[in-house]
């Protein structure tokens, strides 16, 4: 009776807590629409919206990315207070479950709405992170743009780059004629990123430089400093044109010896980059400064029409190679035709006009080689098709003819290294494979001959010869007697100076490497110091690997009989080294290594790895090294299929006679 009389008074009672409640929550919530980041790594994720109230915190975010790719929000987001880094956890979404896969729309933005934890009440900015690393810096919660980083280029900046371009060796462009052309010497790229901030989480990037004359891998690091500038140092023996690659963004360039090319960046083109996930993407920010400047201008102001590279695994099968070899020298030429027009609006140097159409000429040459390339192996894994059955007729190579292969100016493209090696690999060639020699190369020069006939022996050819060279005296097994047979070939077949030259120093090299050197007092030589110097007094095998790399896991697991029957051996062992980049999957690298035997596996930096590269002059891997008890480097190019013959014969006294 008494709790009846007062349950109005009570439930009126109850009612305005919940009221006063509801207002409180009300009052304390804070929202911020399109909040200023003061950093960010991605494009592909916006905050659109901050919505933070006591019991949680909403994140309203927009992603923006390639149609048909998926994204997911996994266990392991969090926000943090940007000042205390204390964590905020995702616990739920709007819409979805967290790890499930969301597939980005034709529209190409999608929004989702995110429910964390809530934010300690002192919290002024915010980081967006996942377990791989923070992905927003300093999200504001005023509302205010005051936080934001200005993408100002410091004078300071300005100043550096004016004097690195003021010590170029050459300050005016030779361009690519004959009398000029051969001529080793150091080249310098300097620039800056506009908007780089260190919390990028990158320091440097590569340049895969090769010699072409030599298939020579000449890979250089570019240091990028804390303030965003830029610079790298290239050995190059002739004009060249390549690629920087920082952070995934490909950067086009023309260089010639004893110069500097200046290159001004924008981290907005990086941005940019991330959210398509396209190799062809064209950075819009990029400017050339130097004397170099008009030519880069001009090369890079074109994109050729370009072979249908993509579809080339079925027309292997579908194509007969002379319908096949028609429909690609149809395109070659639509090709040429695109670009002359191209040429006939434009005043561009007669260089640049050479180049373009070399471009075209090297990259479709390549790709009729290409659909040759692997036939063997498909016709084996499909034996039904006859398709795949027809012999190839050694007419189908005459194409080749309608490039000039005496022409020098090939080199300074990129993709003349390829193309020479397809032209090594087929019947127009009389390759001289490892342990075989041709005594008389007579038999070579007339093969060649008869699919691009000429009285005189064009400098291609002279170049296949001299790869020879260079691939024989990377192997440890071939002597003096035979090592010589092949230069003398290469001597005997040209009168041209730089063939000489290359010869001589490949020699001087192939002995150095013979009898060891020590490595060189740099930052790079220090680190891998480091790295072995737990194994000091043993023989080493150094194998640098990566996650996606098909060649360097068969070597992995097709050698781990072998290094389980030397494991209690004391005079070797195993190192191997990857890096975060290649192998990001920590849980995959743990595993791997444990599953394999991998007992000595390192994973460092991708700086730190892109430094090793550049010590040892490496582009690809799998990538082998034979240290000594001593540290020093027997072999920077060591061939793993011969290790028992090479412990045998460089270490008779701990090897000989050893079964494995």
């Amino acid at each position: 009776m008494y709790i009846a009389e007062y349950l109005p008074v009570i439930m009126k009672f109850i009612a305005s807590i919940i009221f006063a409640s509801i207002c409180s929550l009300h009052v304390h919530a804070q929202i911020v629409k399109n909040p200023t980041v003061e950093f960010r790594r991605t494009k592909i994720l916006h905050i659109e919206k901050i919505e933070r109230s006591p019991i949680h915190t909403i994140a309203e975010i927009r992603i923006s990315h390639t149609p048909g790719e998926w994204f997911a929000f996994g266990k392991d987001v969090f926000l943090e207070d940007a000042e205390t880094m204390e964590k905020c956890k995702l616990d739920s979404l709007q819409k979805g479950d967290l790890g499930e896969r969301f597939i980005i729309p034709s529209s190409g933005d999608t929004t989702f709405r995110l429910y964390f934890s809530a934010l300690p009440k002192q919290a002024k900015a915010l980081n967006y992170a996942d377990s791989n690393g923070t992905i927003l810096y300093g999200i504001s919660l005023l509302n205010s743009s005051s936080n934001q980083k200005s993408n100002k280029v410091s004078a300071e900046v300005g100043r550096w780059m004016e004097k690195e371009m003021a010590l170029s060796k050459s300050n005016k462009a030779k361009g690519i004629d004959r009398k000029t052309f051969f001529e080793r010497d150091s080249a310098f790229i300097v620039g800056y990123i506009k908007g780089y901030d260190t919390r990028a989480g990158f320091s440097s990037g590569m340049i895969y430089n090769w010699n072409s004359m030599t298939s020579e891998s000449v890979p250089s690091t570019i240091q990028i400093f804390p303030d965003g500038s830029f610079k790298a140092k290239m050995e190059i023996f002739h004009p060249t044109t390549n690629y920087m690659e920082i952070n995934n963004l490909r950067i086009p360039f023309y260089l010639e010896p004893g110069n500097t090319l200046g290159i001004a960046l924008d981290w907005d083109d990086f941005l940019e980059n991330s959210r398509r996930y396209d190799q062809d993407f064209k950075a819009q920010h990029t400017k050339y400064t130097g004397s170099l400047q008009s030519i880069n201008e001009e090369l890079w102001g074109y994109k050729m029409i370009a072979p249908e590279s993509h579809s080339l695994k079925e027309f292997r099968k579908t194509l007969t190679p002379e319908v096949f070899k028609e429909r690609a020298l149809n395109e070659w030429d639509r090709s040429l035709r695109n670009l002359e027009v191209y040429l006939a609006d434009r005043k561009l140097s007669l260089d640049v006009k050479t180049l373009l159409r070399n471009a075209i000429d090297v990259e479709f040459a390549e790709y009729v080689f290409n659909y040759v390339k692997g036939r063997d192996y498909y016709s084996q894994q499909d034996t039904t098709n006859a398709i795949l059955k027809m012999p190839i007729d050694t007419t189908y190579y005459n194409f080749v003819n309608r490039i000039n292969l005496n022409d020098h100016t090939l080199l300074v493209g990129s993709g003349f290294d390829l193309l020479l090696n397809r032209m090594e690999f087929s019947p127009i060639y009389l390759r001289t494979f490892y342990g075989k020699i041709i005594l008389d190369d007579q038999q070579s020069a007339d093969r060649f001959r008869r699919t691009y006939p000429s009285k005189k022996l064009p400098l291609s050819y002279h170049l296949m010869l001299l790869r020879e060279v260079s691939n024989v005296a990377k192997h440890y097994a071939v002597n003096d007697s035979i090592f010589n047979k092949f230069t003398d070939i290469a001597l005997r077949s040209t009168d041209l100076p730089i063939i000489a030259q290359e010869v001589e120093r490949i020699s001087a090299t192939r002995q150095l490497k013979r009898n060891g050197y020590d490595l060189p007092n740099t930052p790079a030589a220090e680190l891998f110091r480091k790295l072995i110097k737990p194994y000091t007094g043993k023989i080493l095998i150094v194998d640098f690997w990566a996650q996606w790399c098909g060649p360097c896991r068969t070597g992995i697991e097709s050698s781990l009989a072998v290094r389980q029957s030397l494991k209690d051996n004391p005079n070797i062992d195993f190192v191997f080294i990857t890096d975060e980049s290649g192998t990001p999957d920590v849980a995959f690298f743990e595993s791997y290594s444990k599953r394999n035997f991998m007992r000595n596996s390192l994973r460092i930096t991708a700086d730190e790895y892109l430094a090793l590269r550049e010590l040892f002059r490496f582009n690809g891997i799998p990538r082998y090294i034979l240290v000594d008890i001593d540290g020093r480097i027997r072999d920077d190019n060591f061939l793993i299929s011969n290790l028992k013959f090479d412990l045998n014969n460089r270490f008779p006294e701990k090897f000989q006679g050893l079964e494995f």
